[in-house]
């Protein structure tokens, strides 16, 4: 009776055990996996005078600006290999050796050689001579002293570890864009080729939200031309005009657009909109289910977009329409802000 008394509380007080366990899994599991990664890097800034004495000094006066924002770019493009380099170049054991030119650094330099197709005559002095065999070498050093100069390091000047380097962002450079007729003058044939003016006050410019890719960019300004002759109205992705002897209003739907707009305030580029269609039609997916699959792809807490069922139809009718036109060699027309379905 005992016996089987401390056997049913053992299995009692194994069960109750598990079951906790699974509960204490099940929280963990739910904990987001952001909050393990570290902030990133901000991007190096140094002043402009302080970056082009160290350029000057340390490269040929001759290297192109092409050049330089290569080297730059790919510095900071590869944080993991400035950790690997770093810590080779600070030792903490008695059998290691320091090197600043280190089998790291020399496969990024042989990377940008075989990039500059071995054109090597802006990293160089003119006065230096460097031999083929070495040249590998001397290049990762200059790579090591830019390292130093922009504190691509996880170590302090002291030499103590600071914290490994993260992914460096570039959102202080990315660059403004801007959404804009693809013509630059009037396509009529009584004012080509008048130009096109702005035909919205500056500060009227409506202010939207632009994917590329699978990146979302705000506050993107969405510009509207018009010709100051005919009145025809020219948008990134149409040209609208008036028939003449008639209150009817037309829009020719653009095969060059390079942004289409699907949303109120929410313009895409024509790389999305060609996912949409190839997605859509390869795997027989709905509107919902594209949409679905994009913000759980792609709705990170940098863009911070939600897409809509009309706003995936929508990408889908106006890349198909403009698919179909540039094949068969003609501009698809309508009548003006038509509903969505009257269009397809």
């Amino acid at each position: 009776m005992i016996l089987n008394i401390c056997l049913f509380t053992i299995l009692s007080f194994q069960i109750v055990f598990n079951f906790w366990f699974l509960w204490v899994l099940l929280a963990i599991s739910w904990i987001p996996t952001t909050l393990a990664k570290s902030a990133p890097s901000p991007f190096p800034n140094p002043t402009f005078q302080a970056f082009s004495k160290f350029i000057l000094a340390t490269f040929s006066s001759d290297i192109s600006l092409t050049t330089t924002l290569l080297i730059l770019l790919s510095l900071v493009n590869n944080p993991e290999l400035l950790n690997l380099h770093a810590r080779q170049t600070h030792p903490v054991y008695e059998k290691e050796k320091t090197t600043r030119a280190s089998g790291w650094m020399k496969t990024l330099a042989r990377g940008l050689q075989v990039r500059l197709n071995g054109n090597l005559d802006g990293i160089f002095q003119s006065t230096q001579y460097i031999d083929d065999k070495n040249r590998t070498t001397e290049f990762a050093l200059k790579l090591d002293k830019m390292t130093c100069f922009l504190h691509l390091t996880p170590y302090k000047s002291s030499g103590r570890l600071r914290s490994k380097i993260s992914q460096i962002s570039q959102r202080s450079i990315l660059p403004v864009r801007l959404i804009c007729p693809p013509n630059m003058t009037c396509t009529t044939g009584t004012c080509n080729p008048y130009h096109i003016s702005l035909a919205t006050r500056i500060r009227d410019i409506p202010r939207v939200t632009l994917i590329e890719g699978s990146l979302a960019f705000h506050d993107v300004y969405a510009l509207t031309g018009e010709c100051t002759i005919c009145r025809t109205r020219y948008h990134p992705d149409h040209e609208a005009y008036s028939v003449p002897d008639s209150n009817r209003s037309r829009e020719v739907f653009l095969n060059t657009a390079r942004y289409l707009k699907i949303g109120s305030s929410l313009w895409v580029d024509r790389v999305f909109s060609n996912a949409v269609l190839s997605g859509m039609y390869n795997f027989h997916a709905s509107a919902s289910a594209y949409a679905q699959f994009w913000n759980d792809s792609f709705n990170t807490a940098t863009s911070s977009i939600q897409l809509s069922r009309r706003q995936v139809w929508q990408a889908f009718v106006q890349e198909s329409i403009r698919t179909v036109a540039t094949t068969g060699g003609i501009d698809f027309e309508a009548d003006l802000n038509i509903a969505i379905d009257e269009v397809s």
